[in-house]
């Protein structure tokens, strides 16, 4: 990625396939000849007792879990009045009207209103840009019209719960289950693509508790870097911040004014972003992981409950275990003043930037 200002740097096919009737979009659920065991089979079944006598029938135990393994998919669907985006590593669909989402060839999901300019990627990634890109988009429209099959293991179910009312859900491998929306119809057109996911990177592992974010007396996670982490206290130069505040206020307000900041190395490419928090700012816009890619800023929304610029309180950059990671301990925006603080974690998903939550159980 292109370096910034000293002392601190910034870092840097679609598948054609038929069209999608109505009737493919409508998972049959279960299988009536395939489920049922021969009644032998079952009488069989039921009579294996355990060799103690206590008469308990014995089952098999469940297999694991399958490890998740995030892809590049993407998926759009044309709802009408409404279109719908979604990427894998998400767990919800993004929605736009007609006329305010693109596709931008190697980029995703270009959606463009009142929100400002952002783009769904490839592992879920959801930023703002300051401006839309020059060049490479097309109307979504054009996108839905390649009808893109559906990638193996993953199905769209439109279920209609009410007249005139569909619920959206997506079920993949490794237990996806993806709400994507709701709509007054079932889908008109579907169309899948796989984007290539950052190259050459990896997503830095979940924290718990258990790694060093012991409760103090009372039952609380304090606002501290865990045991084994490195703090971070670098802040980002003034001119960059400058910069960036400039491009935030577009899509969070004009009073957004800069509060916190700190620079590392977050997706492990050995260059650094910058998590940068704002007060003022508009709702889900208290802070942002900024990334530079190519000479483009890239602004990932972090709903952080903080912003108020208390050093006391403030977010914690550190490094554990070779990955970088900011964290916060605190109440949320909308809890009782009585409840337990809760660990927030902002890591590198493989796709953009998460925001893990950790409670204290």
């Amino acid at each position: 990625m292109s370096p910034v200002p000293q002392p601190a740097r910034l870092r840097p096919s679609l598948a054609a396939g038929l069209t999608l009737g109505l009737s493919a979009l409508v998972a049959v659920t279960g299988c009536n000849a395939c489920a049922k065991q021969p009644e032998a089979a079952q009488s069989a079944a039921a009579s294996k007792k355990d060799e103690g006598g206590s008469g308990e029938v014995l089952r098999p135990p469940k297999p694991p879990p399958e490890p998740f393994v995030l892809t590049g998919h993407v998926l759009a669907l044309d709802l009408g009045e409404k279109v719908w985006v979604w990427a894998d590593g998400r767990t919800s669909g993004i929605s736009g009207a007609p006329g305010t989402v693109f596709w931008g060839e190697g980029q995703g999901f270009v959606l463009q209103d009142k929100a400002g300019v952002r783009v769904l990627g490839a592992g879920g990634g959801l930023y703002h840009l300051p401006k839309a890109p020059d060049a490479g988009l097309k109307p979504l429209s054009e996108f839905l019209a390649t009808a893109g099959a559906a990638p193996d293991r993953f199905a769209l179910e439109a279920k209609e719960n009410k007249p005139g009312s569909f619920i959206i859900n997506l079920e993949g491998p490794s237990e996806r289950h993806v709400r994507i929306g709701r709509a007054k119809a079932a889908p008109a057109a579907v169309s899948w693509a796989t984007l290539p996911l950052p190259e050459g990177l990896s997503a830095s592992p979940p924290l718990a508790l258990t790694d060093g974010f012991g409760p103090d007396e009372l039952g609380e996670i304090k606002n501290a870097a865990p045991e084994g982490a490195t703090v971070v206290p670098d802040e980002a130069p003034a001119a960059s911040l400058a910069t960036w505040l400039k491009d935030v206020q577009a899509f969070a307000g004009p009073k957004a004014a800069t509060t916190f900041s700190r620079v590392l190395d977050l997706d492990g490419d050995e260059a650094k972003e910058a998590f940068v928090c704002y007060a003022g700012a508009t709702d889900g816009h208290s802070c942002f992981v900024i990334d530079d890619v190519a000479g483009q800023s890239r602004y990932y929304p972090v709903p952080l409950p903080w912003s108020s610029g208390d050093a006391a309180t403030a977010p914690i950059a550190m490094q554990k275990n070779g990955r970088g990671y900011v964290i916060y301990s605190g109440r949320g925006a909308r809890t009782s003043e009585t409840a337990k603080p809760v660990l927030h974690v902002i890591r590198f998903d493989g796709g953009g930037f998460s925001f893990d939550l950790v409670a204290n159980k």
